[in-house]
């Protein structure tokens, strides 16, 4: 049977969105009921709408089927919200550059040191695209190659692989092990473009260094589901299960 592992949701308490979309956790939750092919979704806890990461992981507790993910907030010191954090019982952190008003990853040293040496995932939103005044200041995948050339056992999972630069962060993704690439957002907001192409590529070449996920409320849970489907239908299963759920299980080492 078909297993899909959402890599990225977004339920907050509010249910508020950046264009007015319905994030609420009771609308993620609908999503699971008597759905079979849903093995798991990451809920990731936002800087901009979401809500203290101890009130997030309880609101988690409603499903098995959510795998809880703590925000670095910004609001203080990035140590003690990652600290904070896994006292609650949380095993991975999202960072998310562009809402921290963060340029030089470098910044992040101290604590991708100590996700390193903890085993602490770390997403890591690699869309940097914006007009706000917070373009990296360097190109983006020499920052990365950076970070992990100082922590090359940081198990970092990069959120929508670089938008239209996908083949470039994949050809960086499987020289490094412990890092896997999502195709969140890029795969359905490129749609029609030569960016499929690619996506198409490295679907059938590097499935085991990739995963998938909705970017929910951007996008249905199920939408990546049906667009691998859609997208590749003579992808063979074992490949195909790699990409919807496997790499992903293996990275966070969650039981299958």
């Amino acid at each position: 049977m078909t297993k899909y592992f959402d890599s990225l949701t977004h339920p907050t308490i509010s249910g508020d969105w950046f264009k007015n979309e319905d994030s609420s956790f009771s609308t993620l939750l609908k999503y699971i009921e008597n759905n079979e092919k849903i093995f798991k979704l990451c809920a990731v806890n936002n800087p901009v709408f979401g809500c203290s990461n101890k009130v997030f992981f309880q609101e988690c507790k409603f499903s098995e089927k959510l795998y809880p993910v703590a925000r670095i907030s910004g609001e203080g010191d990035f140590l003690k919200d990652m600290a904070d954090a896994t006292k609650i019982g949380f095993e991975a952190i999202k960072i998310h550059p562009r809402q921290l008003k963060i340029t030089n990853l470098a910044d992040f040293d101290n604590l991708f040191q100590v996700c390193e040496a903890e085993n602490i995932k770390v997403f890591f939103c690699s869309y940097y695209y914006t007009n706000d005044g917070c373009y990296p200041e360097f190109d983006y995948l020499f920052q990365l190659s950076q970070t992990m050339n100082k922590f090359p056992n940081l198990k970092l999972l990069l959120l929508h692989g670089g938008g239209v630069r996908l083949l470039e962060f994949m050809e960086f993704v499987r020289h490094h092990p412990t890092v896997l690439l999502d195709l969140s957002l890029t795969m359905l907001k490129y749609k029609g473009s030569s960016v499929e192409m690619d996506i198409k590529f490295v679907l059938n070449q590097f499935d085991r260094r990739v995963c998938i996920g909705s970017d929910h409320p951007e996008y249905s849970v199920l939408a990546p589901l049906e667009y691998v489907s859609n997208l590749y239908p003579s992808l063979n299963k074992s490949k195909f299960d790699n990409i919807t759920w496997l790499n992903l299980a293996k990275f966070l080492e969650v039981n299958a």
